[in-house]
């Protein structure tokens, strides 16, 4: 096929490789879909595994901000860490998670944030709480 494919460029004169990286402009994309691509690409990630958390950052983002508060992040961790609700995350825990997701001391939860702590947390080698304790 490679052959044949030289040929035909050559004799009818088509680029062989051409560029197509402008076929699809960046007006065609959406500004969500645009984000999730972006910090898949930047953090190495599937595509697939950073939509599922952009959906689930759009649900924790309960003003609908583009980024979370701390109330908010509080929220997911109240879900994850005590899913049962029998007992409250203490604020102290709380915190401690606050300052590790809200990197750049913003006081607020940007996807990319919250994407690397999420994978950091939920995915990583060790469970949560193993990494709480190995922050103090």
């Amino acid at each position: 096929f490679a052959e044949f494919q030289q040929w035909y460029c050559r004799a009818f004169h088509v680029d062989l490789n051409p560029d197509r990286s402008d076929f699809i402009s960046d007006d065609d994309i959406a500004h969500e879909e645009r984000l999730v691509r972006n910090v898949a690409k930047k953090l190495n990630l599937d595509g697939l595994k950073v939509e599922n958390l952009w959906q689930e950052f759009q649900k924790l983002d309960l003003d609908g901000s583009g980024h979370l508060e701390y109330d908010e992040f509080k929220a997911l961790l109240q879900k994850e860490l005590c899913p049962s609700n029998i007992a409250e995350v203490p604020a102290r825990v709380m915190n401690k998670f606050w300052m590790d997701v809200d990197a750049d001391g913003s006081g607020f939860v940007t996807f990319e944030e919250f994407v690397i702590w999420y994978m950091k947390f939920f995915f990583g080698e060790k469970s949560p709480m193993e990494q709480y304790y190995g922050m103090l």
